[in-house]
């Protein structure tokens, strides 16, 4: 939190407290540090994909960490692809703290909910989300 913003007082709450325990200057060459500005900007990109949109680029999706561009037909394809953006800081040896850009495919079920069911194949759908569901875990 910058030292900037003014607590009145501490706030608590049943999940969370937040009171001025203790404050630093985050700098790049200090672990902590370094985690604090990876974590601020990576907010602010993800709040710049979130309020910005390039008309090269159209309207984006947000999946996870990563922003996807959508599709460009829904067609009928069992599979979607399209292009997926995400960022990440890095600390390179040197104490060099770069931006790393990545762009990857991914790729989407081209049916709908509803697809699933009016063919009758919702168990089809629940059977694929617990898969991914597993995945993550």
């Amino acid at each position: 939190m910058p030292g900037r913003w003014a607590l009145t007082k501490p706030i608590k709450t049943a999940e969370y407290s937040v009171s001025m325990a203790r404050s630093f200057v985050a700098r790049v060459n200090d672990s902590q540090g370094c985690a604090v500005i990876a974590g601020a900007l990576r907010d602010g990109i993800k709040g710049h994909f979130k309020n910005n949109t390039a008309p090269d680029l159209g309207r984006l999706w947000q999946d996870f960490d990563a922003f996807c561009q959508y599709p460009d037909d829904r067609g009928q394809q069992d599979y979607l692809m399209c292009r997926r953006f995400s960022a990440s800081v890095k600390m390179l040896h040197g104490g060099r703290l770069v931006l790393q850009t990545n762009v990857q495919t991914t790729s989407l079920d081209g049916r709908c909910f509803a697809d699933y069911y009016d063919a009758g194949s919702l168990r089809d759908l629940a059977d694929m989300i617990e898969v991914k569901r597993e995945s993550r875990a």
